[in-house]
């Protein structure tokens, strides 16, 4: 493959799920659950393989971590907000729980960013394989939730393993002292 095309690979899949998670909103709305799900999973198999790719060809950047993180959050956002949408008759039983247990990672996210600023002095963009474990809990959830069996353990598995992503986050930026790798992918390694 071409090298100036290899170096835009990744950067074009970050992009590519920025500009069409919107069209998930539409397929949630106005069309089938299974064309939802569907391109729910060409929009995940693109967040899957950017990163990677990048890291292989060695090609990361910095700029590159931003457009994957703002990606990666527009397109789980929209994913979630359409399908508690979607799914709002079937989960009104546990909405307490749920927006509980979304209040405590949202804050316990913004505290840790909060907390990179005043550290690190800079807002980190980790990647790290405890909140990509937690993703891949929250997406298993959603995508069961769309089917109609809502589990309440692989919530909670979700929220826990977020938790220690948000953990992590912290630690790593206290034990990297004043220079933060932002490749780095757990704890233990820093």
């Amino acid at each position: 493959m071409h090298e100036s095309l290899k170096k835009k690979i990744p950067t074009i899949l970050s992009f590519a799920r920025l500009l069409l998670s919107p069209v998930l909103i539409y397929l949630g709305l106005y069309s089938s659950r299974t064309s939802f799900i569907l391109f729910f999973f060409i929009l995940e198999l693109t967040e899957l393989i950017d990163g990677p790719l990048a890291r292989k060809w060695k090609v990361s950047s910095d700029k590159g971590r931003k457009l994957d993180t703002i990606a990666d959050y527009t397109f789980l956002g929209i994913f979630l907000i359409t399908t508690v949408i979607i799914i709002r008759d079937e989960i009104v039983n546990y909405l307490n729980l749920i927006i509980l247990i979304f209040g405590i990672l949202l804050t316990s996210y913004i505290v840790s960013k909060l907390f990179n600023l005043a550290y690190a002095k800079k807002l980190c963009t980790f990647h790290l394989t405890s909140s990509r474990i937690s993703q891949y809990f929250f997406v298993a959830w959603m995508v069961l939730s769309l089917l109609g069996i809502f589990s309440i353990p692989l919530l909670l598995a979700f929220a826990i393993l977020g938790q220690i992503g948000v953990l992590e986050d912290i630690l790593i930026v206290i034990k990297s002292k004043e220079k933060v790798d932002e490749n780095i992918t757990s704890f233990l390694k820093a």
